[in-house]
């Protein structure tokens, strides 16, 4: 039998032929294809492996095949270069070829592939080179529309980079990526993670990680250890969640928290039940980070310290917040504890930073007494430059307490100067208004120290309204010599302001004042370092003054003293010592050795209104 085809059907075929070419060829050939990793993968992946004779090699042990069915591989192993290597036991390709035929003439190709046991191993060698420019445009368009979904179970990786070494165990991984999406989505979970390089260390068990399409992941682990050098890191669960922003700029925002932490630096332990991390990037600027704890432990041989509710700020890498509900340390015998802490620390031009900082309450124990400061406020600037503190003043204002034996209440300002080219150092404190259970009226006071390179300078100064001034000045200068002086001035200052500290420290003297008693004098004391074994100072001591309504007996009398001496390694040398009182004056001079408490002098005994001597002794 004869077939014959007419030519109006040859023309008719031809047309449709050619159409699809033409709609074939516009899709696949004249379609430019996206700006993706599509692109960079279809590039890398095909010209890598037309690459040179022997660079790379790709075999396996056998297909099992057919046109529909699915299409699997076996034994699939791939080298390059002898430094990639990848193993797989079993691949298959769901819809076999047909369905990878199918793909190419569909607007969302889906390719699905299942790996089992796949094994990675990366070792050292240069990255690959892009080689773009011999793959053909039809399969790069073809790429870029195409969805890839991957399983992998079993897996191991491994790889040598210069940066470190990386491990990874029994892994299981799905994947899914639409290869013209700047992100695929993704869930690895891995029994066991190690990392090496060479500043850090790290390991992990149970390891997941979870990215989806747009961006969000997570991260979490158990058993997570962190090392470098002498100190490590070891957390019960660590995990990690945020928002890969951009992959192409890097941006990124997350949170790690870690559980059942502990830090390990030396004899340093730091123990946390709970510790948060936050912080990103984002178009070339670095977000807030923000670390915070509902509790901390850090503990030497020496010291310990434990705070709560432990917060820190960190913005524009410039500018620092600290903040915790409560601290407590221990130095020893000494404790101290702070609540309601803030600081902050703001970086500036030139070096300069600002420093703020409030205090709730401060309090110390030390040497049986309570120290406790209130409302602490604080301000001061510093420069800080490579690494050295160049220079720092700090204002403060605070209410203090002091607690023990005796009670002192007092607001307080303070004042702290630090230079380290003029190797100066001045600190100051003062107070308008110092209260105690051993005065009946408040005092003032001001404490300053200075130092100027090896010169040493202490002052203090206490003052009860205008009755009373006390200014005690100490000073050492480069010779290691010691100045000491004191000078007083009393103005009828009552004995009634300071009866409570006289009735527990000086009891005996309750039966010669009362509330009336006053001084009037003055007082002058000065020494310096000296060679005697008891005294160890040499100066000279001056006081005179009076006494108005002391009592003797039944009787309240007023009384004139007079004292004048000078001390020289453990010799005193009573120059004029007395008293006069009702027409009558008792005087003494003589000299007495402290080492023995030996004494040479005289006491006599005068009538004032004729001079007349009454008795002598000595």
């Amino acid at each position: 039998m004869r077939f014959h085809t007419r030519i109006q059907d040859i023309i008719t075929a031809t047309g449709i032929l050619l159409l699809i070419t033409a709609i074939v060829g516009w899709i696949l050939v004249f379609d430019e294809p996206a700006h993706s990793p599509a692109s960079l993968l279809a590039d890398h992946l095909l010209s890598r492996l037309s690459g040179e004779e022997g660079s790379s090699n790709l075999s396996f042990s056998s297909i099992e095949r057919n046109l529909f069915a699915d299409l699997t591989i076996n034994d699939l192993s791939y080298r390059h270069d002898g430094h990639l290597s990848i193993a797989i036991d079993r691949t298959n390709l769901e819809g076999g070829l047909f369905r990878l035929f199918l793909s190419l003439f569909s607007s969302k190709p889906l390719v699905s592939l299942s790996f089992h046991e796949p094994k990675v191993h990366l070792g050292p060698g240069p990255p690959f080179k892009e080689e773009s420019a011999g793959v053909p445009r039809l399969l790069r368009s073809w790429v870029s529309r195409l969805q890839l979904e991957a399983l992998g179970s079993s897996g191991s990786f491994h790889a040598d980079a210069p940066f470190g070494a990386i491990e990874l165990e029994e892994i299981d991984l799905a994947l899914r990526w639409k290869l013209g999406d700047e992100l695929p989505a993704f869930t690895l979970h891995a029994d066991r993670l190690a990392t090496t390089t060479s500043s850090f260390d790290f390991a992990s068990s149970n390891l997941t990680v979870d990215l989806r399409r747009d961006g969000l992941f997570t991260f979490s682990g158990f058993d997570a250890k962190v090392g470098s050098g002498g100190r490590r890191l070891a957390m019960e669960t660590l995990a990690v969640d945020g928002e890969l922003v951009s992959l192409r700029d890097r941006s990124l925002t997350g949170r790690a928290t870690l559980r059942q932490g502990v830090y390990h630096a030396g004899k340093m332990t730091a123990e946390t039940p709970e510790l948060t991390l936050q912080g990103g990037y984002l178009s070339d600027r670095i977000l807030p980070i923000v670390i915070e704890a509902p509790s901390l432990a850090v503990k030497t041989p020496e010291f310990r310290a434990e705070g709560s509710r432990v917060g820190l700020h960190l913005h524009d890498m410039e500018t620092l917040l600290l903040r915790s509900e409560r601290i407590d340390l221990a130095l020893g015998e000494t404790d101290l504890t702070l609540q309601g802490m803030e600081i902050h620390l703001a970086a500036g031009e030139n070096d300069l930073y600002r420093l703020s900082s409030t205090l709730d309450e401060g309090r110390v124990d030390l040497l049986g007494s309570t120290f406790v400061a209130r409302a602490l406020e604080t301000l001061g600037q510093g420069i800080y430059r490579g690494e050295t503190i160049e220079r720092m003043e700090l204002q403060s204002l605070a209410y203090g307490e002091v607690s023990g034996k005796t009670d002192l209440h007092f607001p307080l300002e303070a004042s702290f100067l630090y230079d380290r080219s003029d190797r100066q150092i001045v600190g100051r404190a003062s107070s308008r208004a110092l209260a105690s259970d051993l005065f009946t009226q408040a005092f003032t006071f001001s404490l300053s120290y200075e130092r100027n390179r090896d010169d040493h300078l202490v002052d203090l100064l206490i003052e009860q309204e205008a009755d009373l001034r006390l200014l005690a000045h100490a000073e050492r200068m480069s010779g290691h010599l010691l100045d000491f002086s004191l000078t007083g001035r009393f103005n009828h200052f009552s004995f009634g302001v300071i009866e409570p500290l006289l009735a527990r420290y000086a009891p005996f003297l309750n039966p010669y004042y009362t509330e009336d008693t006053a001084l009037t004098g003055n007082l002058f004391f000065t020494a310096r370092l000296g060679e005697g074994a008891v005294f160890g100072l040499d100066g000279r001591i001056s006081l005179d003054g009076s006494f108005s309504t002391v009592r003797l007996g039944r009787f309240e009398r007023s009384a004139g003293f007079l004292f004048t001496a000078t001390v020289v390694e453990d010799l005193i040398d009573v120059r004029s010592a007395a008293l006069s009182a009702e027409g009558h004056q008792l005087s003494y001079s003589g000299m007495m050795d402290l080492s023995d408490f030996f004494t040479r002098g005289t006491a006599r005994l005068l009538r004032i209104d004729d001079n007349q001597l009454l008795a002598t002794l000595g």
